[in-house]
């Protein structure tokens, strides 16, 4: 699946690129739950039912941040379990989780951020639009992909 379409296509069909929103109206299960280590989040599909469960350790940039993330994995990996594919089979984690970052960048962050911040840094970007840094070089070097 391509993550920008995808990602695009969710935003036209619901006009919002709140992830919270898109998960209301795919019906997706979302709760925050201090998770143990550094697990900031996860997506689970369990009885049909697909869950993202995100830490409530975080500040309000990150939780948007892994929201995004996490529905990336439950719109192009519904039905995958990342560890088993991972250790099990030639397709990498690494890929899977790409592919999330790309969805959760093509969600959050508008095509058209780099002509609106016009002679910014990618740092003063991020600041302004509230989002981390590697979401905006991400959506930068995909730009055009």
């Amino acid at each position: 699946m391509n993550a920008k379409y995808e990602a695009k296509k969710l935003i036209n069909k619901y006009k919002t690129n709140n992830p919270f929103e898109l998960m209301d109206y795919l019906d997706i299960i979302y709760f925050r739950y201090p998770l143990k280590g550094n697990l900031r989040g996860y997506y689970t599909k369990e009885f049909n039912q697909k869950v993202i469960c995100i830490s409530s350790r975080l500040c309000d940039e990150e939780v948007n941040l892994i929201a995004a993330h996490e529905l990336g994995h439950a719109i192009l990996h519904e039905d995958k379990n990342i560890l088993f594919i991972s250790r099990n089979t030639l397709q990498s984690k690494d890929k899977l989780e790409k592919q999330a970052n790309k969805f959760a960048a093509e969600i959050l962050l508008d095509d058209n951020i780099f002509s609106e911040y016009y002679g910014y840094s990618l740092e003063e970007i991020s600041k302004c639009e509230c989002v981390s840094y590697e979401l905006v070089e991400h959506k930068y070097n995909n730009l055009n992909k």
